[in-house]
């Protein structure tokens, strides 16, 4: 958008942008490190009166358990018990009961007879005869063994220890100690300067007892699903937007609450956690609090660092402008000279006008324009000389080449010739040496004619001659000729390809020697196995190739030498060691004439797990097949004049 602007506006721009994008990151970053301060005061907090609840009933039922351990040992008070005085039982368990209940906060004692009925009740000593129901009870009438719990009762929802008395083996009663939950409720609240509510799950609680007991004062039965309060309702306004159902079921799964309200101005901490009684959850508390003080005082830290973060980017802002309006005097003179270095004036000298960047530059731009007129020299003169000698090194290759090439080709045909002919009468020793000069006048002949088609090559003297052939025919008759030669070796050749026919363009000759260079290579590493030939049909860059396998079980290639294989001159280690044989230069020759032929060839390997080298061709179009065949079907005139 601003590529047609000057280099001054274009900065002047991005000042502007960048002061308005540091202001809103300065805001940003501010705001929510101070939210995240706020969101951690809130867990702390909430961490903190869990911790306080849990210490708390913790505390208090160890003090209950004490009590009743006191009370099941104390034979005073079995020797009352047993004669089943209510009113001596009452007298006897005053003292110790009131102290209780100013000191530790206990709410009540009742002494229950042997079939479940209570016999006294201290906070109540007319009121008995009612049977108990509650689970801590029945669990410790069943198994004789204390028991503790959060349940609620006839007249509060409360901590209770149940312990069974004996007096000679014989069982006497049992003794419930209780302390209303509104006793913790209360002591953390002030200890946290917080708002704490209980609720207890409604299953574990009857209606009726709960309607006779917290519900006269707070009926919330039927306001939650699963849960109701049973503690005294919070005095801090709000409080119904903590505790809603689904803050209920979050904490029912065992997770924690800690969240920020916003209610008519007023922010409030609203936290939660669930009591764990064992694996179970016994209930689930809820603590509100008054955080708009202390949210006022953020909001007034988010302001205050806003402003102080917009001056301070709007003052470094003009410092740049004017540290850019400097280094911009010389800018126009240095790009003008620069433009016209790399014209190919390299006698341009930048004026130096200061020892600030811009002049530095000028200097090094100065500098460098000498170096490369300098280089451009050398270069251009070296470059002629080079020329000058690769060309006659090609020359020489190539006259060298043709010259030995006549004299191995003829000896390698009288070689042949000598072998072939039954009539000539050769003993052991001088067929031997035919052999011998023969295999290697071939040899001979074929590096002679490596070198030959490297040279042309590197000359582009190369002639490729495209045509549409059958490359199923030429497989296959490479394939038969392979046989032949691991005839007598634990070797075998397999052609594997679902198609008859398979039209590729391409030179047909030098595709017939990639494939056989590809099989003989794979032969000559390859000690057994199956050496396996096939071809499938791609597509690539919207054109159609066929990919020709060869794969072997030989000795593979190390991975770290695979990269080099098409190099010239170059064999792999563990190849040389195998054969002595070779020039490094029939990989070279096959990549290059493939690529000549719009194809190419890879190679994937594992040293000592053999080879798959792969030849890419391009198919022939149905026109290309169909001009190749109406040639192969047109008449000769040279044999109808004859005729």
């Amino acid at each position: 958008m601003l590529k047609n602007y000057s280099i001054s506006t274009r900065l002047s721009f991005t000042q502007i942008v960048s002061i308005i994008l540091l202001c809103a990151a300065f805001f940003i970053f501010g705001y929510v490190n101070v939210n995240d301060f706020l969101n951690r005061d809130i867990e702390i907090n909430n961490n903190t009166t869990e911790k306080d609840f849990e210490n708390l009933v913790n505390r208090d039922t160890n003090t209950l358990t004490a009590s009743a351990r006191i009370f099941t040992s104390d034979n005073a008070i079995k020797s009352v018990y047993a004669t089943q005085d209510r009113e001596a039982l009452y007298e006897k368990v005053l003292p110790l009961y009131t102290r209780l209940v100013t000191n530790n906060g206990l709410e009540n004692i009742i002494f229950i007879d042997t079939g479940g009925k209570v016999f006294l009740r201290m906070n109540d000593k007319n009121s008995f005869g009612d049977e108990i129901t509650r689970e801590s009870f029945l669990k410790t009438q069943k198994t004789q063994i204390m028991t503790s719990g959060l349940e609620l009762g006839k007249t509060v929802f409360a901590i209770r220890v149940v312990a069974p008395i004996f007096e000679s083996g014989k069982l006497l009663g049992y003794v419930e100690f209780s302390e209303g939950i509104d006793h913790f409720v209360e002591m953390v609240s002030e200890a946290e300067s917080t708002n704490v509510l209980y609720l207890a799950e409604k299953n574990n609680t009857m209606e009726s007892d709960y309607l006779n007991t917290v519900g006269k004062e707070i009926d919330t039965w039927d306001k939650f699903k699963n849960y109701v309060i049973v503690s005294n309702l919070p005095p801090i306004e709000g409080w119904e937007n903590c505790v809603n159902e689904a803050n209920i079921n979050a904490l029912s799964t065992g997770s924690k609450i800690n969240k920020r309200i916003n209610i008519n101005g007023k922010a409030l901490a609203c936290g939660g956690f669930p009591v764990m009684e064992g694996n179970e959850i016994s209930g689930i508390v809820f603590n509100v609090k008054n955080m708009s003080e202390r949210n006022a005082i953020a909001q007034n830290v988010i302001n205050t660092l806003a402003i102080m973060c917009f001056v301070s980017v709007l003052v470094f802002g003009l410092a740049l402008y004017f540290i850019y309006k400097k280094f911009l005097s010389g800018y126009n003179n240095l790009v003008d000279s620069v433009n016209k270095i790399s014209e190919g004036n390299y006698d341009i000298k930048i004026p130096v006008e200061s020892r600030d960047e811009v002049g530095r530059l000028s200097e090094a731009v100065n500098k460098m324009a000498g170096e490369i007129k300098r280089q451009r020299i050398d270069m251009e003169e070296s470059n002629k000389r080079l020329i000058l000698e690769n060309n006659i090194k090609n020359e020489f290759i190539s006259m060298a080449s043709h010259e030995l090439l006549t004299p191995t080709s003829i000896i390698e045909g009288y070689s042949s010739m000598i072998l072939d002919d039954k009539m000539a009468k050769l003993d052991n020793k001088s067929e031997n040496y035919l052999s011998k000069i023969f295999s290697s006048s071939k040899r001979l002949a074929g590096l002679v004619k490596e070198i030959l088609d490297v040279s042309r090559i590197e000359q582009n003297r190369i002639v490729i001659k495209n045509c549409a052939f059958n490359l199923i025919e030429i497989r296959d008759d490479i394939g038969e000729l392979a046989s032949a030669k691991i005839k007598n070796r634990k070797m075998k050749i397999k052609l594997v390809c679902s198609h008859k026919e398979i039209y590729v363009y391409a030179d047909k000759d030098k595709t017939i020697q990639i494939l056989s260079n590809l099989i003989n290579n794979a032969i000559k590493y390859s000690d057994k196995g199956t050496i396996e030939i096939g071809c499938d049909k791609i597509s690539f860059k919207d054109a159609n190739y066929i990919a020709v396998h060869v794969k072997d079980e030989g000795i593979g290639i190390p991975e770290n030498e695979q990269k080099q294989l098409f190099q010239k001159f170059f064999r792999a280690s563990n190849g040389a060691e195998k054969c002595d044989g070779g020039t490094g230069l029939g990989l070279y020759i096959s990549r290059e004439y493939a690529r000549l032929m719009g194809g190419d060839i890879k190679v994937k390997s594992q040293e000592n797990r053999g080879s798959t080298f792969t030849l890419y061709l391009k198919l022939a179009t149905a026109g290309q097949i169909k001009l190749e065949k109406n040639k192969s079907n047109k008449p000769n005139p040279k044999l109808l004049e004859k005729k």
